[in-house]
């Protein structure tokens, strides 16, 4: 007998065992705590949004990237982005202050790629 559980009927199951076992109080505080958990700032010393803030912050991000490459895709966009990459490219390689600044900056990652090697 080949028997299948899928996660989502899983979770259903364990949902249902803990809740009954529990009494309304143990729900409360465990609901109570399951929130907080959600507020409480990170412990990461580099990053100490709360995991709200982070889940928030990524379905933001996730939502944002697919809105803008389905606007490049439309071609009504395909001339007016065409126009702002040119317009860009010729403000840094004709102005002479710009292509100074990239020439030196080039020149110095080519020295750290040549001389910092141990």
């Amino acid at each position: 007998m080949d028997v299948k559980i899928d996660s989502e009927m899983l979770q259903e199951v364990f949902k249902k065992a803990i809740f009954d076992v529990l009494t309304p109080e143990k729900r409360d505080e465990l609901l109570g705590n399951a929130i907080k958990s959600l507020f409480k700032e990170n412990r990461n010393q580099y990053d100490k949004r709360s995991e709200l803030e982070i889940a928030f912050t990524n379905s933001i991000r996730n939502l944002a990237e697919r809105l803008v490459g389905e606007m490049l895709l439309q071609p009504e966009h395909h001339e007016r982005i065409e126009s702002v990459v040119k317009e860009a490219f010729d403000k840094v390689f004709l102005s002479p202050d710009s292509r100074k600044h990239m020439v030196e900056r080039v020149a110095n990652a080519v020295s750290l790629a040549m001389f910092s090697r141990g």
